[in-house]
């Protein structure tokens, strides 16, 4: 069977796909899950950001050009995410994968400046004892996820099913910051309880979703799940460990020799 053969077949069943998700999804509520998950997504990161959008206007915040990189790139990426869902779920189809094109770029490049502002955060601000080498743990949980989930998106994207939740777990992996600003209601101690919110924010959307839409938790949610679960049980064995902050320390000190001048 050749490629053409291959990408017919694959064609045909989106279509079938889409054909019959287009008649289970009757109900508005259900249609524009994904275009209300987008826009949650930019009203956590207005929330978060908030106060620091404001102090930046009035010139009390001042930031050095990879913080406006980056801000500008997340601004970008959640739009992005909006507006593919919407193109989704509105039929234009041949726009969606046109933007596409652009979205993974984007979404690399996010991915690229996330990882640029905790080396500079490291960099030029050391820690003052071993323990603080703890928070950078949130940052490598993020920066691993986020690739793994954004490149399984894109290998799957002609399973609509599987591609569209992906992303959203990709988009709300990059909405962790966000939640580390917000003064929420503490139920866990330290970072845990950001991880709690980020957690439900996504998961309880998506549960009920699935519920509803294909009366079952699809597999890509429950794997989602159990990914993100698994990983957070990782790194919660490896905080407060002598040898994370031994390496974390080495890694950081190492990065100021090569780029801070005496």
């Amino acid at each position: 069977m050749d490629n053409k053969q291959v990408d017919k077949i694959a064609s045909s069943r989106n279509r079938a796909d889409f054909s019959v998700s287009s008649r289970r999804l009757k109900r508005p509520g259900e249609r524009y899950f994904f275009v209300a998950m987008g826009i949650f997504a930019i009203f956590i990161a207005m929330i978060g950001f908030g106060p620091d959008f404001i102090k930046i206007a009035s010139g009390s915040f001042p930031l050095v050009w990879v913080m406006h990189v980056h801000g500008a790139l997340m601004t970008a990426w959640l739009a992005m995410f909006l507006a593919q869902a919407v193109f989704a779920v509105t039929g234009r189809m041949a726009l969606h994968r046109r933007a596409g094109k652009f979205a993974i770029p984007l979404g690399f490049a996010v991915w690229a400046s996330m990882v640029a502002v905790e080396l500079r955060a490291a960099i030029v601000h050391p820690r003052p004892n071993l323990g603080s080498y703890d928070d950078l743990l949130p940052g490598v949980y993020l920066y691993s996820l986020f690739l793994l989930f954004f490149t399984s998106a894109i290998y799957l994207r002609k399973l609509p099913a599987w591609h569209k939740r992906l992303m959203v777990v990709t988009v709300f992996l990059t909405l962790q910051a966000a939640f580390m600003r917000m003064y929420l209601p503490i139920f866990v101690p330290g970072y845990w309880n950001d991880a709690l919110y980020l957690d439900v924010a996504l998961f309880l959307p998506l549960v009920v979703y699935d519920s509803i839409a294909v009366r079952r938790l699809h597999p890509a949610t429950l794997l989602s799940a159990a990914l993100l679960l698994s990983a957070q049980t990782v790194l919660s064995f490896a905080w407060g460990t002598d040898w994370w902050r031994s390496f974390a320390f080495t890694v950081s000190q190492l990065l100021r020799s090569m780029f801070l001048t005496t």
